[in-house]
């Protein structure tokens, strides 16, 4: 890019280098997905002359670890502690007295029914309290704590904030009213003001909206990782220049394809990661099975593996629906697996499967995982972001979550599309989406919010 050759020295060094703090809960070993953007964009940073210095928790306060992953022995990574809070105390009250349980009342009369739901909004209200803006609040006084410290130490030109948690961007507020650095906000999925939490009260709606507002208004630039949030948010907050707000998706990094053959001749059928709600199976399974009756598909010829954490509701839909097909294991649910074993797995797979329900600002960060292997992917969703990219990149075809019979259709079609090569999706594709030019686009915004050109 011109803007860079500008800035480089007769042999290609950085004339100007510069230091920012990346503010981010999430953070490699993690095993969290959207620890991956971070990850790797800190990744190729210092290629284009940014120094990033890493602000995250202790992997001892992780719910979960993925060992794995590894990162540069020369990135500086700043771990804190984080602060008990009443919402740990709460779950380990419930966790010790999960046993003593009243016995069951079947004469309960509607006085005590009245209770119980005044009983239910009472505890609805007091965990939203004590989850504003979300459950790691812990965080925000050690990090902003060492955060402080460090940058009375050190020079930093700039500071960038991920989220969710969302706890991350209230610290990087912070910092930029005490310190005044330019700071880049980036939205990995949207807040409170564009897709409300529906279980959460009217109140908290409003609250965790004012601080949204509060960071929007506070920030230099507002990064959004998909074309669709970044024009929401132009429109409501279109009181700001619309430059204000830029996308910066998700991407892929460079991962060596699997050379093992497996043994099993079916078509493996794979979806890679938590099946959780909103996310419905019950259609795409009801679809397959409708396949396998009328004898459009062998259920000798596939297996559909959903590899990861599955919400027990999904479990039973899926019992319920395709008991036959769960029996003889041409439908599994298996156990989340690390990420290399994970990453085998997806190249070994003959279509990839995509469920995204209706979040239509969003696009989920596995997909971009799934289009550096060329292998076809059948998504199914409603139209939004997911489908946009989806068109855009021809990497497969997308059907309504709610009807069984064009799921089928489409996914017989799907079952039709060939594998595309790696140098197909290298020529097509890595300048828009590698780790590698998305970090690039990203020296650019810090650079000329730290230095003006």
């Amino acid at each position: 890019m011109l803007e860079l050759d500008l800035i480089l020295g007769m042999k290609g060094k950085f004339l100007n280098p510069l230091r920012i703090l990346v503010v981010s809960h999430v953070f490699p070993p993690q095993a969290e997905v959207g620890s991956i953007r971070i990850a790797q964009l800190c990744r190729y940073l210092p290629d284009y002359g940014i120094e990033p210095v890493v602000l995250t928790v202790q992997e001892q306060f992780y719910e979960a670890i993925d060992p794995s992953r590894t990162l540069p022995t020369s990135m500086q990574v700043v771990r804190t502690r984080m602060m008990s809070t009443p919402v740990e105390w709460y779950g380990s009250m419930k966790r010790f007295f999960k046993f003593s349980v009243r016995p069951a009342n079947s004469e309960t009369n509607v006085s005590e029914a009245g209770g119980k739901q005044d009983s239910s909004r009472l505890r609805q209200n007091i965990l939203a309290l004590l989850q504003i803006p979300d459950r790691y609040w812990g965080w925000y006084l050690p990090a902003i704590r060492r955060a402080e410290q460090f940058l009375r130490e050190e020079h930093v030109d700039a500071v960038f904030s991920s989220g969710p948690p969302w706890t991350s961007h209230l610290v990087a507020r912070h910092l930029k009213k005490k310190f005044g650095l330019p700071w880049l906000v980036d939205f990995r999925d949207p807040w409170a003001s564009l897709v409300p939490d529906r279980t959460r009260p009217r109140w908290w709606h409003q609250l965790a909206g004012h601080m949204e507002e509060s960071c929007i208004h506070t920030s230099d630039l507002v990064l959004c990782n998909t074309d669709r949030l970044c024009h929401a948010f132009q429109r409501r907050y279109s009181e700001l220049n619309p430059t204000r707000f830029q996308t910066l998706t998700n991407g892929f990094e460079d991962l060596p394809a699997s050379r093992i053959q497996r043994a099993n001749p079916k078509r493996l059928l794979l979806h890679l990661g938590s099946i959780y709600a909103h996310r419905r199976i019950d259609a795409f399974l009801t679809a397959l099975a409708g396949l396998v009756r009328s004898g459009r598909l062998s259920a000798e010829s596939f297996q559909v593996v959903f590899q990861g954490d599955t919400n027990a509701s999904h479990l039973a839909e899926a019992t319920k629906i395709v008991p036959d097909l769960l029996q003889s294991k041409c439908v599994e649910f298996r156990a989340r697996v690390n990420w290399e074993q994970a990453w085998q797995l997806l190249w070994e797979s003959d279509l990839l499967l995509l469920f995204q329900g209706s979040h239509e600002l969003q696009v989920p960060a596995k997909f971009y995982e799934y289009l550096q292997t060329g292998i076809p992917i059948l998504a199914v969703t409603e139209e939004g972001a997911l489908t946009d990219v989806l068109q855009a990149t021809e990497s497969g075809i997308w059907v309504k979550s709610g009807d069984p019979q064009a799921i089928a259709d489409g996914l017989l079609r799907a079952l039709q599309m060939p594998k595309r090569s790696r140098e197909d999706i290298s020529k097509r594709l890595s300048n828009r989406y590698h780790y590698r030019a998305l970090a690039e686009q990203l020296s650019l915004w810090i650079r000329e919010l730290s230095t003006g050109h």
